[in-house]
């Protein structure tokens, strides 16, 4: 029988309360504060609420590839001199439409109404992405049902993250895409790697600051901040260079369904980086108020 499943007065212990995890914990800060994350991490069921995110964030992603599409479309009709430098482009390594646009880019179409619709659709699904956001983040702090605020000022406050955060996660794209492409050199890949970094861990602050129904100071947020950034310029750099070469190399049909995989994985990892760092948030602040109260 492995530790996880002693068992004592009927009741299974978790590994956490095992005697040798116990003993670490006590000998040993920075695996007190794991272990502590990890027991929160479950306790509060965040690996759920991170497919729910994932699950929103991956319905959102096709409605604004739909949307690029048809802007695309109704582009190149008004200007055919373009069609060359599209054959070109990076576009042509585009999933499920590449292989148009490197034959026949002008076939496109376009619609206004299609773009709107897309664009409505892709706010409603990211919406939900940060409702769920916020629900996630309250589950994290144990507040209560009845103390979180209304359903109403929940969605408003999911469509003012939806524009800010939009803002920063185009920059930081854009940064590590150039990083990917090689246009930096040497120390300059550093510094657009640590610029991503930073913006990237001010987004995260922002979230669990604004999507919260507690007020929370910078103090409370920081080290979740830290951690969820610097995963995030990791796995952006990641994707901007693996998933990339991968889509390049792979045949038009494969390369679709390894796309919708590596978006589906690549959302999934960001959900449970952001939500761990919260967890990590909840931890050293417990620590924080127990150290205060026996001094």
């Amino acid at each position: 029988m492995t530790p996880t499943a002693e068992h004592t007065g009927g009741r299974r212990t978790p590994w956490t309360d095992h005697p040798r995890v116990v003993a670490l914990r006590q000998r040993w800060v920075v695996v007190d504060v794991v272990v502590g994350t990890l027991a929160g991490y479950r306790r509060h069921r965040t690996a759920r609420n991170a497919a729910v995110v994932s699950y929103y964030g991956f319905i959102s992603a096709f409605p604004l590839y739909l949307v690029f599409i048809t802007v695309l479309g109704i582009v190149l009709r008004d200007r055919p001199e373009w069609e060359e430098d599209i054959i070109d482009s990076t576009l042509i390594n585009l999933p499920i439409v590449g292989g148009q646009l490197q034959t026949d880019p002008m076939s496109l179409g376009g619609s206004h109404w299609v773009a709107l619709v897309g664009l409505v659709t892709a706010i409603w699904a990211g919406m939900k992405a940060f409702v769920a956001i916020h629900a996630g983040i309250d589950d994290t702090a144990e507040i209560d049902i009845d103390e979180r605020v209304n359903a109403a000022v929940v969605r408003g406050h999911a469509l003012v993250a939806i524009a800010i955060i939009g803002v920063g996660l185009v920059t930081t794209s854009v940064l590590t895409t150039i990083v990917a492409t090689d246009l930096l050199r040497g120390h300059h890949e550093a510094i657009a790697i640590v610029v991503s970094a930073i913006v990237n861990m001010g987004i995260v602050a922002f979230t669990y600051k604004f999507l919260c129904s507690q007020r929370r100071t910078l103090r409370e947020v920081w080290a979740g901040a830290l951690w969820s950034g610097l995963a995030f310029a990791v796995l952006q750099v990641l994707s901007s260079t693996i998933i990339g070469r991968a889509i390049v190399n792979a045949s038009p049909v494969y390369g679709s369904f390894a796309t919708v995989i590596a978006l589906l994985a690549w959302m999934s990892l960001h959900a449970h980086a952001a939500f761990f760092g919260d967890e990590l948030n909840r931890e050293l602040g417990q620590r924080d108020r127990s150290s205060r109260t026996t001094s």
